[in-house]
């Protein structure tokens, strides 16, 4: 069984195929795979819903992944999803990405499976808390 399973994601990438691939392949695993393709909306929806981690690309019109991480950063510990960055531009660095508090970085082009992979084997294993 998926240690995914019951968990709800967020994906984040203007690229629409690799994002709907992504939402699929995270649907296989039971999660509940939400999606926005910009920053800019995905924190616009991450004011009304919890999530337990977002899959964000770094470069994208409307809203960076930096964007991104920081508004996740001034949210409440209880409810703060986990992030895991890609880029295919060497904008950001990992060690940046993860100073800013991401869990992680994919250079583009990655395997989804090494993404699912890691997500399966590095996620917090509780249940945040919906209320």
């Amino acid at each position: 069984m998926s240690k995914l399973k019951g968990k709800k994601a967020l994906v984040v990438d203007d690229e629409e195929i690799l994002r709907e691939l992504l939402v699929v392949q995270l649907t296989d695993k039971e999660v509940e795979a939400i999606e926005a393709s910009c920053a800019n909306d995905a924190i616009e929806m991450l004011q009304n819903q919890v999530v337990d981690f977002i899959i964000s690309d770094v470069r994208m019109p409307n809203g960076t992944g930096v964007d991104l991480l920081k508004a996740v950063s001034e949210m409440p510990e209880e409810i703060k999803p986990e992030i895991v960055m890609m880029t295919g531009f060497a904008d950001l660095s990992e060690e940046e990405a993860l100073q800013m508090g991401a869990l992680k970085m994919f250079a583009k082009p990655f395997r989804n499976k090494d993404l699912l992979s890691y997500l399966e084997d590095n996620l917090k294993e509780e249940k945040k808390k919906k209320d």
